[in-house]
């Protein structure tokens, strides 16, 4: 069972120290200030306060690296440092320090390649839906059954 409230109370909490702070405070003055909108306490809370708007800004920058120097120079240090981040040592309890996106990619080639578990109540509504379009219920499962089975690529 997922705790669904204490991952809400830890989702938008403060990180790094000072720098997360300042970081934070960068943030609320492009998102808000700058954009006329509201910052800090202001903001509506998206989880208890339907009845109050948010009244969030959204700032989005492009910044194309090829205007500070050469994008060849841009990529081959980009690659330099992906490598040296993958030979840092992991944090106690983890295999490898992981960039953006890349528990998700390895996620998503793993079910490639493996497959996808699926609960039974999903692989009987599936079933059902399949049968209702009168479309060929086989989806490739295997070892299904009431705990479900594995969708395989």
């Amino acid at each position: 069972m997922i705790e669904r409230l204490r991952a809400l109370e830890g989702a938008v909490l403060p990180f790094a120290g000072p720098k997360g702070s300042g970081l934070a405070m960068g943030i609320e003055f492009l998102c808000g200030t700058l954009l006329s909108g509201v910052t800090g306490a202001r903001i509506g809370d998206m989880y208890e306060q339907w009845d109050r708007p948010q009244r969030v800004g959204h700032f989005f920058i492009a910044i194309d690296p090829a205007g500070f120097g050469s994008r060849d120079a841009f990529d081959e240090h980009v690659r330099e440092f992906v490598a040296e981040l993958a030979e840092l040592a992991p944090a106690e309890g983890h295999d490898g320090v992981k960039l953006p996106g890349q528990i998700e990619a390895d996620a998503q080639a793993r079910a490639e390649r493996e497959g996808v578990a699926l609960p039974g109540s999903v692989v009987g509504d599936l079933e059902d839906l399949a049968a209702e379009l009168g479309i060929d219920a086989r989806l490739g499962l295997s070892a299904a059954g009431e705990e479900g089975g594995m969708l395989r690529p």
